[in-house]
């Protein structure tokens, strides 16, 4: 059930810095709808064959990541989660924050990541990168990091 929330917020620096001091809490809470989503979805008898396919697609995406990290060590230091929906790389060779290090992604090659800090502070250094996409897309996205990497002579 990931993705069912939504919003935005436009402010002043100030404002949107004491937004995203508590922004964490509110989002890792599912809202009501999403409840009520999965308890008919687990009530249902077809709710175990889509969990189990679910589960399946999430194995392959996890599995597609973890290949490809595995092929940028002078980057990216990883260890294959078990139970998470994502990767949780931490990158090397680059002095900077999660925040930038993801923004410099987003920059030079177009691929987003959630900076690791969005986690809390043993975060910073790392990045967030979701099982939910296909592995065709985490395979084109990893192509363009591929790029990045051979830009910054880490291949």
């Amino acid at each position: 059930m990931t993705g069912w929330r939504i919003g935005y917020a436009y402010s002043n620096k100030e404002l949107i810095s004491k937004i995203n001091d508590i922004h964490t809490y509110f989002s890792i809470s599912p809202p009501t709808i999403s409840i009520v989503a999965a308890t008919i979805a687990l009530s249902d008898p077809r709710g175990e064959k889509a969990m189990l396919d679910f589960k399946k697609q999430f194995e392959l995406s996890r599995n597609a990541i973890c290949e490809r990290l595995a092929l940028l060590p002078n980057l990216f230091s990883f260890h294959k989660p078990d139970g998470a929906y994502y990767a949780f790389p931490r990158f090397k060779n680059f002095k900077m924050k999660a925040f930038d290090f993801a923004k410099l992604l987003v920059d030079e090659v177009k691929v987003i990541t959630i900076p690791g800090s969005t986690m809390g502070p043993s975060g910073e250094y790392h990045l967030r990168m979701s099982f939910a996409a296909t592995p065709k897309i985490i395979h084109k996205a990893f192509d363009r990091i591929d790029e990045f990497a051979r830009k910054h002579n880490l291949l």
